[in-house]
């Protein structure tokens, strides 16, 4: 990635966190904050280097809404070339053909098995719960201060064969 694109695709991320609940009073401040974090996790995943080629699979399970901003997001931008699709999953279903998995906070318990699920092979798994990471998740994403933020598992995208820049990797919380 030319260092002129990595700093339009950082000022992209930075500009869109700030805004997480701009609007949250109104009716609309939810999709609002779903529409920041969708283009967020979008432009996140310019930043990870994938095994293989063809379109990202980003798969979405516990929160419908963000699937819905998640997909709006994917039609306006793709990774690399390479073009995003969202699916929608129930908490039971299966993830092995994912490269990106979201798990909302509202599923609670089967953050687990849906982890262990895919823990051999190369997906990237991002969460909201504060347990995720301790649960073996790979990158946790919340919102503090008003700003979308985000932190990295102690690698656990490297062992899955995933590498994500050096540069996104400053911006993560400590």
């Amino acid at each position: 990635m030319s260092r002129v694109r990595l700093g339009v695709a950082l000022m992209v991320l930075a500009c869109a966190m700030p805004t997480a609940h701009a609007a949250e009073d109104s009716t609309d401040g939810r999709f609002e904050e779903y529409r920041v974090r969708a283009a967020f996790l979008v432009n996140f995943t310019k930043f990870v280097q994938w095994p293989d080629d063809g379109a990202l699979a980003f798969c979405i399970t516990g929160d419908r809404f963000f699937a819905r901003a998640m997909s709006a997001a994917a039609r306006q931008s793709s990774t690399g070339g390479r073009e995003i699709v969202v699916r929608t999953l129930g908490p039971k279903e299966d993830f092995t053909q994912c490269h990106t998995v979201f798990i909302a906070a509202f599923v609670g318990r089967d953050t687990s098995a849906i982890l262990k699920q895919v823990q051999e092979l190369p997906v990237l798994t991002i969460g909201e719960s504060p347990a995720f990471l301790t649960d073996g998740g790979a990158v946790r994403v919340f919102v503090e201060n008003n700003r979308i933020r985000f932190k990295v598992g102690g690698g656990a995208a490297e062992k899955k064969g995933l590498r994500i820049s050096s540069q996104l990797l400053t911006l993560a919380a400590k």
